[in-house]
């Protein structure tokens, strides 16, 4: 195992800090994740390389897991890189400050250290000679930061045994700016002067240009960003907060908040509260947590986090993900291929355009995939899940569900449940699974296999091929037509142990019967098939 030093501690410090700020939880130190960076820091430094593709061509993740970071459960991981020259002043603790704020100015960084879903830290700094892209060869310290979140085992550092800060070294003469490179944040799955403003200002307030930390504390502030990769705190009240220009970090925290990222890749989170939050351009992460929020993407691959409460989600433009928590919530996905987690509640899940996968979670669900071929699963409860336009993979999940096709080639699974389910338009595959399903083909040349359970089977129109096998339940046919063109394929599993290989005349006099206007195919484990209409079926059964 590896103990943190005096100025990974620091820096372990300084992060905590900003977490604690924006009401986050403090990063533990685990010696696991502080081996994997260390190693990977000291492997730079030798090397002169700066990358996240490490020795041997390891990713962030394979480094993690080979230090002995146990990886088990909802398990995420991530890194931050940065590297910079050290001043000419005696020690390091300011190069560690400038080094913090570099990760804080670059928004996939801030977003690293600012997600509440990471629960676990690793530091490397390491002290040597390094040679930058701009051509300037100086002393400089690289940091390599490593974030893991597992429901395994860990192991704490309890930050009592550092290893002692690096041996100084003093540059002949000072660096007053500087060379500092920040890598491009990695992740696999998931300023200016403090600025606080009275409790009673309600006059806006510019940040500025420049990179700016602006909280405006209790009371309803009015805060705008302008360019800058600005730190913008509403605290407090109901509060207007847009970041302006570039890669902003807003927090609305308590109260009815109105926050626009605007131009940039922007980190907004909510607080409680019925806040309204929008993205604005690029690619944003928006986070509304407690409260009947509205949250809006708008253009770019936005994160959207509804968090509890009967949230109103629009992705907007872009590949965006959508997950909600708690309460009844709507969401539509906007345009292009989105995916939408609906978490617990009764909510209502739109995919629109583009090739959606969209998981309804627990409650009872209304989805609708949109145009294009879609991916739809109810999740538990009563869901009613409609795939609209495209070639669609419906699975209703759990519960007694209502799934309709729509137009296209649809495959569709009721899974668990008492299930309604209807093809639509096209030549679709549809699959009743366990419960006592009622499955309708519609129009379409359709493959239906009612699955375990009682179920009640219509083919509609075209030539359909129902499918019934080994404990396949007690099923009626409504409307087995082979002029057109329908087939049974039945399974000689229902036969085969008693009887051996049988023809399709042995099978019907063998397990046949006709009463009345019905004819009943009655197997040994109690499996029967009754047909409406004494259908002709001697030259429409295939065996397999």
């Amino acid at each position: 195992m590896v103990y943190a030093s005096t100025l990974e501690i620091y820096m372990l410090n300084l992060i905590n800090e900003v977490r604690s700020s924006f009401g986050l939880d403090p990063l533990k130190l685990e010696t696991n994740l502080n081996e994997s960076a260390e190693d990977h820091s000291q492997w730079m430094m030798k090397e002169n390389v700066f990358s996240h593709t490490g020795e041997n061509g390891t990713t962030s993740t394979q480094r993690i897991t080979s230090a002995g970071f146990d990886l088990l459960g909802s398990w995420g991981t991530a890194e931050n890189l940065a590297v910079q020259t050290v001043r000419g002043a005696e020690g390091y603790l300011d190069d560690v400050k400038d080094l913090h704020e570099s990760l804080m100015n670059s928004p996939g960084h801030r977003a690293n250290i600012l997600n509440p879903d990471l629960k676990y830290i690793g530091i490397g700094i390491e002290l040597g000679t390094f040679s930058y892209s701009n051509g300037v060869t100086a002393t400089s310290l690289i940091v390599t930061q490593n974030f893991g979140r597992t429901q395994g085992t860990v192991d704490l550092d309890d930050l009592n045994h550092g290893k002692g800060e690096i041996a100084e070294t003093v540059v002949d003469a000072p660096v007053e700016s500087p060379d500092v490179e920040v890598a491009s944040n990695e992740a696999d799955a998931e300023g200016g002067p403090d600025a606080p403003l009275d409790d009673r200002i309600v006059e806006p307030v510019w940040a500025g240009n420049g990179h700016n930390f602006v909280r405006g504390e209790s009371g309803d502030d009015r805060i705008y960003g302008m360019n800058g990769f600005d730190t913008l705190w509403g605290g407090d009240g109901d509060d207007t907060i847009s970041g302006g220009g570039w890669a902003d970090t807003i927090r609305g925290d308590a109260g009815d908040d109105s926050l626009m990222g605007d131009n940039g890749d922007d980190l907004i989170f909510g607080g409680t509260g019925n806040d309204t939050i929008k993205g604005g351009l690029h690619a944003d992460t928006l986070k509304g947590d407690a409260g009947d929020d509205v949250i809006d993407g708008e253009q770019g691959n936005d994160v959207l986090w509804g968090g509890d409460g009967n949230d109103s989600i629009d992705g907007g433009a872009g590949f965006d993900t959508v997950w909600s928590g708690a309460g009844n919530d709507t969401i539509r996905a906007g345009g292009w291929a989105d995916t939408i987690g609906g978490g617990g509640g009764n909510d209502f899940l739109y995919g629109d355009n583009g090739d959606d996968l969209i998981w309804g979670g627990d409650g009872d669900d209304v989805i609708e995939g949109g145009l294009h071929n879609d991916r739809l699963n109810g999740g538990a409860g009563e869901d009613h899940i409609i795939g609209e336009q495209g070639d669609d993979a419906i699975d209703g999940g759990w519960g007694n569900d209502t799934i309709y096709g729509g137009s296209g080639k649809d495959v569709l699974s009721g899974e668990r449940g008492d299930d309604v389910i209807s093809g639509g338009w096209g030549n679709d595959r549809i699959f009743g699974q366990e419960g006592h399903d009622t499955l309708s083909g519609d129009e379409g040349d359709d493959f239906i296999w009612a699955g375990w359970g009682d179920d009640d089977v219509t083919g509609g129109s075209g030539a359909d091929v129902f499918v019934f096998g080994h404990k396949d339940g007690n099923d009626i046919i409504r409307d087995f037509d082979a002029t057109e063109g329908d087939v049974l394929r039945l399974n000689d599993s229902l036969w085969r142990d008693s009887y051996g290989a049988l023809s399709t005349d042995e099978v019907l006099s063998t397990f046949g019967e006709t009463q009345g206007d019905t004819f009943t195919l009655t197997f040994d484990g109690g499996e029967t098939i009754t047909f409406d209409g004494n259908p002709v079926l001697e030259d429409a059964i295939v065996i397999f």
